[in-house]
């Protein structure tokens, strides 16, 4: 098996067979004209790779991921309806409040779970139903 290398991307693995004027891989013709500087070695990556391979300095390398793009915009939309429930729920925790110990606590626990939310791909908690001390 062989590799066919240009300007240090692997850009063909498997049995090459190099022409005068292209390199043959399986049934697929990659001209030298399209790869002029590229180099035919004896040897291939050490596994196959979705992210692919380099070859340098007489070495394959693991090329990095490319990152996936991040929507800023949506992040900060999704920052601003956190803060909107988070402000919009902040009564809930003060001391004269009628609710009952527990759905204080419910609240509670759904303000930190606001507070944990991935705003690059939010899932939004479910805010606790009110129940409110009864009153004598």
């Amino acid at each position: 098996m062989s590799s066919l290398i240009d300007k240090n991307f692997v850009i063909a693995v498997g049995d090459i067979e190099e022409t005068p004027d292209a390199y043959m891989v399986n049934d697929t013709v990659i001209s030298k004209t399209i790869a002029p500087d590229a180099l035919l070695i004896e040897a291939e990556p050490p596994h196959a790779s979705d992210n692919g391979w380099l070859y340098v300095d007489g070495s394959f390398v693991e090329k990095e991921p490319v990152p996936a793009f991040i929507d800023y915009e949506g992040q900060e939309q999704n920052r601003k309806t956190r803060n909107s429930l988070l402000s919009g729920s902040d009564w809930t925790q003060l001391a004269d409040v009628p609710l009952t110990e527990d759905c204080k606590t419910a609240f509670a626990a759904y303000r930190q779970e606001l507070r944990g939310v991935d705003l690059l791909n939010p899932v939004w908690p479910v805010a606790p139903a009110e129940e409110w001390v009864d009153k004598p």
